[in-house]
């Protein structure tokens, strides 16, 4: 739970130097969560680093259900290597990637982490839509 230090979130990884309170929490998957019967047409996923961890998480469902997913992913949370991985995991899936660079919806193909989120410039593209390939 955040303390006092810069960064206002929480994280499941522990900092060094963090000043919050640590809690402990059940942690579970999004295939355990979501019954098999269960519908849905849009996940959500704002996870600080751990997209790819919530995506295999949840194969089954996003197999079965394709929901639109809409997430959050930066490179300053992890490599350009691991956007890849998730971005790749989701396209395995038959899923089409687009992301948001100021007013507008791009392909994911044209994506570069140097251009599209440096820090000192705007827009900052940090938001990710996938869906499955022919739904809008």
């Amino acid at each position: 739970i955040p303390g006092d230090g810069p960064s206002p979130g929480a994280s499941l990884a522990p900092e060094k130097g963090a000043s919050g309170r640590h809690l402990e929490v059940p942690v579970t998957t999004l295939d355990e969560r979501v019954p098999a019967g269960a519908r849905f047409e849009l996940l959500k996923c704002d996870v600080e680093g751990y997209e790819l961890e919530v995506f295999r998480g949840g194969a089954r469902v996003l197999a079965q259900h394709h929901p639109a997913v809409l997430f959050e992913c930066e490179a300053r949370h992890h490599s350009t290597a691991r956007m890849e991985e998730a971005f790749r995991f989701l396209e395995d899936l038959g899923y089409q990637g687009r992301f948001f660079f100021g007013r507008a919806l791009l392909a994911r193909s044209e994506f570069r982490a140097e251009i599209h989120q440096d820090p000192s410039k705007k827009p900052y593209g940090n938001n990710f839509l996938f869906t499955k390939e022919g739904r809008t």
